[in-house]
């Protein structure tokens, strides 16, 4: 799988930032050779590239930033891939300082302070210690719809779900001739009660979405893949690293680890008794 990585980019800067950003954003490889992956003022930029990264080992993300009223400051984030990786996710995003409730709701924001996140984001093939497995033993209810899946964790590690640690959600897709034909995401709530995650040698139900997935049968497709991710460690959403600060400019930063489970499978279309 060496030298399959692909790169997903993205960059932005907020709507409330009136004033007009510089922005250079390099990728140091392993050979030190320097890609440019981003130089401009726009407000938004992103792309996607395959089999981007050729070299394992050591990079270095440079930002630099440019502005007439908060100066210039430049920062220097190092990250490693060891070769396995599916893909590797980076965003560089800047926006004024604000504080939110429980709920997602802005209570409180600072005009004055920009905060500069930095994301490295790296996905790779689950192990073969952990398991999944459509699970028809199943019946759907008034609340949770089909399809459901098993998720066995054979492994040493905790593994916790992507969105809260104790829930496991993810996506559809409907085959035809081994190719995705259409995909399908269910509807995600996050205020769901708090659940431990995945411990080892234990197993847990995985859903599409918080609720399944209500037209989970269709009569012209019976082959069907569930697509649900992972992490090793938890680290809640917003919770970054703070590198450095330069008066009203505070750099952030966050390295996650994802891990994709495929479950293939086939529907009889035949509809359960609830």
């Amino acid at each position: 799988m060496y030298g399959q990585n692909h790169i997903d980019f993205y960059y932005k800067c907020g709507d409330g930032i009136k004033e007009s950003i510089n922005s250079r954003i390099t990728l140091k490889q392993p050979n030190n050779k320097t890609i440019v992956l981003y130089s401009d003022t726009v407000s938004y930029y992103d792309f996607s590239s395959k089999n981007f990264f050729k070299n394992k080992g050591k990079y270095q993300l440079i930002v630099l930033f440019d502005t007439e009223n908060y100066g210039k400051d430049t920062v220097n984030y190092k990250f490693e891939l060891n070769g396995t990786e599916l893909s590797t996710t980076i965003y560089v995003s800047f926006n004024h300082w604000v504080k939110l409730d429980s709920k997602g709701n802005k209570i409180e924001e600072n005009g004055k302070r920009i905060d500069a996140n930095i994301g490295i984001n790296k996905s790779y093939l689950a192990p073969k210690s952990v398991e999944i497995s459509y699970d028809q033993s199943i019946k759907p209810d008034v609340m949770y719809d089909e399809p459901f899946f098993k998720i066995r964790n054979n492994s040493r590690d905790t593994i916790y779900g992507t969105r809260l640690p104790g829930y496991f959600w993810g996506k559809l897709d409907y085959l035809k001739k081994d190719s995705v034909f259409i995909t399908r995401e269910g509807t995600i709530d996050e205020l769901f009660a708090d659940s431990p995650p995945l411990y080892p040698d234990s197993s847990k139900i995985a859903t599409v979405g918080s609720f399944g997935y209500k037209a989970f049968r269709k009569p012209e497709f019976k082959d069907c893949r569930f697509v649900v991710w992972y992490k090793t460690h938890w680290s809640p959403r917003g919770k970054n690293t703070l590198l450095k600060q330069e008066k009203e400019l505070y750099w952030w930063a966050e390295t996650t680890e994802n891990y994709k489970l495929t479950c293939d499978f086939k529907i009889d279309n035949q509809t359960p008794n609830r």
